[in-house]
């Protein structure tokens, strides 16, 4: 009987040794540069941080660690596996349906179980591979948004061969960009034991990179260590916000989701993964990795292979710079807190007197009816008065250029905002209702920059502007878009965001 009792307990001892050791999480499931989600709680040690399954990172260097990253976290390196079950061929390339085999990193939600892979082949220099959910529409940046998109759709009948060699593996899936005819070298994009996530607010593709190679990109930012990307694995947001450039090391106005890759012999290729969505990019040693919000990947390999062909192909997609015209590479005046149109004139003056060339007056949103866009101040910076300083400049070959914030007051009886209601303009919210936001006015909403009517709308009220005042050129801001709200104006839609499309 005392066997029995003994044997019993030995074996609920083993059990729970057991139990404990599989809690325990490995090396083999924590990255300090992947993405980390709290797991545990504040002030929490290493030891019992370990014991519930997580893991721990101490964190790096001060200044290589952006603030709020998480000490204890899920295991976070175990990627989602996928299977290429069926191909076919297209026009352009060819395409194929991804089955998920295993999944990873549940805390983030579930993994999308079927997805659909095209490889557009069509360019000879550009390998266009997207990747998306098979069974419900996401969002993609809309082709439309972008000139070239008739260049790249006649490339469909290019007989020039391919610069490059697409391969993949069916299970686990993955693929390889290389350059054609050139074995010895590595690939340019690898994801061959790499992680590859689809899940629906959080993707994450990741590739290979050569150890020695040179990367620039993934903007915007103030580097306070140089134009080279750094490879100390903390991610680079993209997101736009409206923040000042002195700012070093943080998100900025702008996002350019694309990295340029300088190896050693000085051959280059690029990448861009255009998502519109929240993302960031993480850089260790020898992988980089783009983590996005939402949305699909949408990938383009650029071949190169120096650095100015690579850009010559990236803007053959995104566009083409426009060509400026000459005044506005002459000297500019601008500053907040002109307080009238005398004193502006007053500035122009004086630059007269010192003999200080100034081809072109800027106007903050000092001019501005109670900051409603499109308006002048009607004791300040009256009609007539700005008509004729306006007139001056002109007449002295000079060029004015007002702001424009494109946040309109929430404000009955102002014409640009009930214009907007009326020709329904404006973003609408989760409920289908015009989106509530705070900028310099107070109470705005935005306009739709993607739909007819917000475009259309947007051209009558500059148009209309121009006719009050004839302006030379027009000092966008607060585009981000930008958006002060604090709470008491802004609230979040029933449920959260969470049941929204991504």
């Amino acid at each position: 009987m005392a066997d029995v009792r003994t044997s019993a307990a030995v074996n609920a001892l083993l059990l729970t040794v057991c139990a404990l050791a599989a809690s325990v999480s490995t090396a083999a499931d924590c990255s300090v540069s992947g993405p980390k989600k709290d797991c545990g709680h504040a002030g929490i040690g290493k030891e019992n941080c370990q014991t519930n399954g997580c893991c721990w990172s101490p964190g790096a260097a001060a200044s290589d660690v952006q603030g709020g990253e998480a000490r204890c976290f899920h295991p976070n390196a175990r990627a989602s596996e996928y299977e290429l079950v069926t191909t076919k061929d297209t026009d352009a390339g060819w395409e194929g349906v991804l089955r998920n085999l295993t999944s990873t990193q549940p805390e983030l939600g579930s993994d999308i179980t079927s997805l659909i892979i095209q490889a557009d082949k069509s360019l000879p220099n550009i390998a266009h591979i997207s990747i998306t959910d098979l069974h419900d529409t996401r969002w993609r940046v809309p082709e439309s948004l972008f000139p070239s998109v008739d260049a790249r759709e006649r490339g469909v009948h290019s007989h020039e061969a391919a610069e490059y060699d697409l391969k993949y593996n069916s299970t686990p899936f993955s693929f390889s960009v290389a350059r054609a005819n050139d074995a010895g070298s590595p690939a340019l994009f690898s994801t061959t034991q790499q992680r590859l996530i689809f899940k629906d607010q959080y993707i994450e593709l990741s590739t290979s990179i050569d150890t020695n190679s040179s990367l620039f990109g993934a903007q915007e930012r103030t580097a306070s260590k140089g134009l080279t990307l750094q490879r100390a694995g903390s991610p680079l947001a993209m997101w736009n916000h409206d923040t000042l450039s002195a700012n070093a090391d943080t998100n900025l106005y702008g996002s350019h989701p694309f990295v340029l890759e300088v190896r050693p012999d000085g051959s280059s290729h690029g990448v861009l993964l255009l998502n519109s969505n929240a993302m960031e990019v993480a850089i260790s040693n020898d992988t980089l990795s783009w983590r996005l919000t939402g949305g699909m990947i949408d990938l383009y390999i650029l071949m190169g292979p120096t650095p100015s062909a690579v850009l010559e192909q990236l803007t053959s997609i995104i566009g083409r710079p426009a060509l400026p015209p000459l005044w506005s590479l002459g000297f500019h005046q601008c500053k907040w807190g002109y307080n009238s149109v005398e004193e502006l004139g007053e500035v122009v003056a004086k630059y007269k007197a010192a003999d200080i060339p100034l081809e072109v007056m800027w106007t903050d949103i000092d001019y501005m009816d109670g900051y409603r866009d499109f308006s002048l101040d009607p004791n300040r910076f009256s009609k007539d008065r700005m008509q004729a300083f306006v007139k001056e400049l002109h007449a002295s070959k000079q060029y004015w250029v007002p702001i424009v914030d494109p946040g309109i007051k929430v404000d009955p009886g102002y014409p640009a905002y009930d214009q907007g209601l009326a020709a329904h303009a404006f973003i609408n919210d989760a409920t289908g209702q015009p989106f509530l936001g705070q900028v310099w006015p107070g109470a705005t909403h935005f306009p739709d920059f993607l739909s007819k009517e917000g475009v259309k709308y947007w051209e009558q009220q500059l148009q209309a502007f121009h006719e009050l005042v004839p302006y030379d050129g027009l000092w966008i801001d607060m585009d981000e878009a930008s958006n002060f709200c604090t709470g008491d104006i802004c609230h979040m839609p029933p449920g959260g965001f969470h049941h929204l499309p991504f």
